[in-house]
């Protein structure tokens, strides 16, 4: 507290004794601290500029560390965590994520690679300094280990103890079985993150990252909205990352068993867009069908987002990017989200 009821006495002073000399001494003082701030000088000590911000970032992330997640719903932004083995696969996802995690979210990659020797993450660096050039946090860390499963749930566990704690836990399906995608969901739940399984089509990948299809299920017989949403709050807050970024338009699609819960699934998602504040870029599709029939005819999206259900059925997810021509992503809430808030 001396420096500060220091500093004060004195700029009260000067003020006294001259009002126009303390503006001007005030104002000069200010110009040199951004001068020589903005040229980023090399100093072999501390400086008190870098000693503030880092008593600041402390004080935060303890605050941030003692509050209880479910404090933090309206502040929520992703924040991705990433296991790979090729660096390949953070490369062809590059824009996805980008979208998602653009302009305050943050990705942390984990690289995990059985050999010291392995040169299939030898591009890692370089696609995590291309992200931070586009302004978002990203970092990177490589870890030897032959068992994925094993690696990723310390890492997991080791992570939600950070001050950039992931809420996402991003995983592409074409090298993972059925198995190991149980077991990442049960990760994930261990350590309250939300799961996006990304299937990519082989040709046409993204496509032109202009429109998404938003897949709803039946919420028959209660088509009540209410703020404890059944695996929709990730699937919209994702939409919402990519209207900002992609500027796409979005297309929810809901297949009901009965004719006359069409009109009150089109009240219920319409309600929905209106509470969630959704820009007037969606469109609303509800029918009486089959997933499989409809799947074949659905309007086309460049990527379709779907609930992940509780048992994985990595055939249903295959089946799903064959018919409907277009990449997939498969997400669930980890419950901490909420989009109506």
């Amino acid at each position: 507290y001396v420096p500060f009821f220091g500093s004060l006495a004195c700029l009260t002073a000067i003020v006294i004794v001259s009002p126009a000399v303390g503006l001007i001494c005030i104002l000069l003082s200010i110009t040199i601290y951004f001068y020589l701030d903005r040229r980023s000088l090399e100093t072999p000590y501390e400086t008190l500029n870098s000693g503030l911000f880092l008593s600041v970032a402390k004080w935060a992330a303890t605050k941030v560390a003692m509050t209880p997640e479910s404090f933090n719903l309206r502040s929520w932004k992703p924040d991705i965590l990433f296991p790979v083995e090729r660096s390949t696969q953070l490369e062809g996802n590059f824009q996805l994520l980008l979208a998602m995690i653009q302009p305050q979210g943050s990705i942390q990659v984990v690289g995990l690679q059985a050999k010291k020797t392995s040169r299939a993450l030898r591009s890692l660096p370089k696609i995590i300094t291309a992200l931070k050039e586009e302004g978002v946090f990203a970092s990177a860390a490589v870890i030897e280990s032959s068992d994925f499963l094993s690696s990723l749930r310390t890492t997991a566990a080791v992570m939600r103890s950070s001050f950039f704690r992931p809420n996402i836990l991003f995983v592409t399906v074409e090298d993972r079985s059925a198995e190991e995608l149980k077991a990442i969901i049960k990760i994930a739940d261990e350590n309250s993150f939300g799961v996006a399984f990304i299937a990519r089509h082989p040709d046409a990948g993204m496509g032109k990252s202009r429109d998404v299809n938003i897949w709803i299920r039946d919420q028959s017989p209660n088509w009540q909205l209410s703020f404890d949403l059944a695996n929709i709050d990730l699937p919209l807050l994702i939409a919402f990352m990519l209207i900002q970024n992609w500027r796409v338009r979005v297309r929810l699609i809901s297949l009901v068993a009965k004719e006359e819960d069409i009109a009150s699934a089109r009240s219920y998602l319409a309600d929905l867009m209106n509470l969630a504040r959704m820009p007037n870029r969606y469109e609303i599709v509800v029918e009486k069908a089959e997933l499989w029939e409809f799947a074949e005819r659905a309007p086309h999206a460049d990527l379709n987002i779907l609930g992940l259900a509780d048992v994985v059925d990595k055939t249903f997810i295959e089946n799903m990017v064959v018919q409907t021509e277009s990449s997939c992503m498969f997400v669930r809430d980890s419950g901490h989200e909420s989009v109506l808030v």
